[in-house]
């Protein structure tokens, strides 16, 4: 119990010395740092470097502003080219089905007409046929 007793006291003893002066007011405290001495010079240079600096972050500022008006400027730029790109294609694709309905109509109308032509033989034959089996035998 006494070994524990020691080194609890010694950190207690070593925190209240580093403790902040409000937790014990009658101790003493530092006095405080003389104000420096400003020379006017500095003071100037010190005003201008500030003003510089200013006018230098305003100018970067109005830059990367126009830059991103140009950025912006093209983004608009290219989602019209893909607006315009996207019509043509839709437009294109459309034509090219309207181009193959009328091909495959076409197409249809040539078949059917062979079909035709092919009835119109078919029945000559028939009729041939049966002009053949009309005839009287001699």
């Amino acid at each position: 119990m006494r070994r524990l007793i020691l080194p609890l006291l010694a950190i207690f003893f070593v925190a209240a010395a580093q403790a902040d002066p409000w937790l014990y007011p009658s101790r003493p405290r530092p006095a405080a740092s003389p104000s420096p001495v400003i020379d006017p010079i500095q003071q100037q240079q010190d005003s201008l470097r500030r003003q510089q600096q200013l006018r230098q972050n305003q100018l970067d500022s109005q830059r990367l502003n126009y830059e991103d008006q140009r950025l912006q400027m093209q983004q608009q730029d290219l989602q019209r080219q893909q607006d315009n790109q996207r019509r043509w294609n839709e437009q294109r694709r459309q034509s090219d089905q309207m181009i193959q309905r009328q091909k495959n109509e076409l197409q249809q109308d040539q078949l059917q007409q062979q079909q035709r032509l092919l009835d119109q033989q078919r029945q000559q034959i028939d009729n041939q046929r049966r002009q053949i089996q009309m005839r009287p035998l001699r």
